[in-house]
């Protein structure tokens, strides 16, 4: 008021011991991670890639109570060839129709380019 100290009384009592959750600004205690999940694929396949996730609770409540949880890429096992369309070749005419061509798709592979 005015420039005017304030009267003691109207001061908090800093001789007692506060607990951090009853100042602003105490940081958040977040408890440790959990174990990753099983690699599971987005769409369902037992095989390719897939994602794993984990994650972590609060323990106590404060600025900054972030990441919670996060995920990773992981790898199932390898997809096997898969038929990917039965026609007739046609680059070869001349051929009886009694032979026909298969096509394969690769195995998903990240690491293939």
């Amino acid at each position: 008021t005015d420039g005017e100290p304030l009267p003691a009384s109207e001061c908090l009592d800093t001789t007692q011991p506060r607990t951090c959750p009853d100042l602003p600004n105490c940081p958040c205690e977040l408890s440790d991670w959990g174990d990753w999940s099983e690699c599971l694929s987005p769409w369902g396949d037992d095989c390719g890639p897939g994602k794993q996730k984990r994650s972590r609770t609060i323990e106590r409540d404060g600025a900054d109570c972030a990441h919670l949880s996060e995920e990773r890429n992981c790898n199932l096992k390898t997809c096997a060839p898969r038929p990917r369309q039965l026609s007739l070749r046609d680059d070869c005419p001349q051929v009886s129709p009694k032979f026909l061509a298969l096509r394969f798709e690769a195995p998903f592979n990240p690491t293939n380019k």
